[in-house]
């Protein structure tokens, strides 16, 4: 970490990865999302305040389910966008999960996205994303949602901010 408090960012095959240690240590988070304003503000929120070591980021399906795929013994909390380039963000909850069965591992899984019909918003829960975050007011909720709702990281060492 960096005396200023901000994460290090290192190379991988993924977009990027952001890390409090080494890549190989403790739990992670993958975040989804075809936009570029998420990409860095949620791993940050993720990082800060949280038990996570560190963030994998990656901009579309294909990489979402490759990054998974090759790593999800670290994987435990995973954001999706639903409009992205390649397929939609239900049609990667529902493979990642797919693949996670096989294993007898399920990663929790939010959505956050800008759209708003409620149709779209259905077939993410139906896939298997457990909440649905509007972007971008929510980003802030995430932490706080991951913090209540998902112990493994942190909810102990958490105060609820005010």
């Amino acid at each position: 970490m960096r005396p200023n408090g901000d994460p290090g960012f290192y190379p991988a095959r993924f977009t990027t990865v952001l890390s409090r240690e080494k890549i190989d240590s403790g739990i992670w988070a993958l975040v989804v999302d075809d936009d570029e304003f998420p990409r860095s503000i949620i791993p940050r929120h993720l990082l800060r305040g949280t038990k996570f070591e560190g963030v994998f980021v990656v901009e579309n399906g294909e990489e979402a389910i490759a990054c998974y795929r090759e790593n999800f013994a670290k994987i435990s909390f995973i954001t999706m966008d639903y409009q992205m380039p390649k397929m939609t963000g239900d049609v990667v909850i529902k493979n990642i999960l797919e693949f996670a069965a096989e294993r007898k591992y399920t990663p929790y899984i939010v959505g956050v996205t800008s759209e708003e019909d409620a149709a779209i918003l259905q077939s993410m829960q139906n896939a298997g994303a457990q909440k649905i975050f509007n972007k971008p007011r929510d980003y802030h909720l995430i932490k706080e949602h991951v913090c209540l709702h998902f112990p493994l990281v942190g909810a102990a060492d958490h105060a609820p901010s005010t």
